[in-house]
């Protein structure tokens, strides 16, 4: 799993203007066995404004892992990046 590097200070996007959106991901790598069940958290701010709704999910390869609101499945073995993304920023 990969996320964009952004730095949070106490919750918030280090900077942010009007417009912008910065995205941040509760854990930036992650091993899991097949049967593992993990929650990784997106940390959504828009212009500065914390979203909670609007943030999609999805797992580059549904044969390894699967995630749903966060809620992260493993399935096989191999390697998957999970992506949280709202208004096309990605993390």
């Amino acid at each position: 799993m990969t996320n964009s590097g952004l730095g949070l200070i106490k919750g918030k996007p280090a900077s942010v203007t009007a417009n912008d959106v910065a995205i941040e991901l509760s854990q930036e790598t992650l091993s899991m066995e097949t049967t593992d069940v993990t929650k990784v958290k997106a940390y959504v701010y828009e212009a500065g404004n914390k979203v909670a709704n609007g943030i999609t999910w999805t797992s580059s390869n549904a044969d390894v892992a699967t995630v749903t609101g966060g809620m992260i499945k493993g399935i096989g073995e191999s390697k998957s990046t999970i992506t949280a993304a709202y208004k096309g920023k990605k993390a």
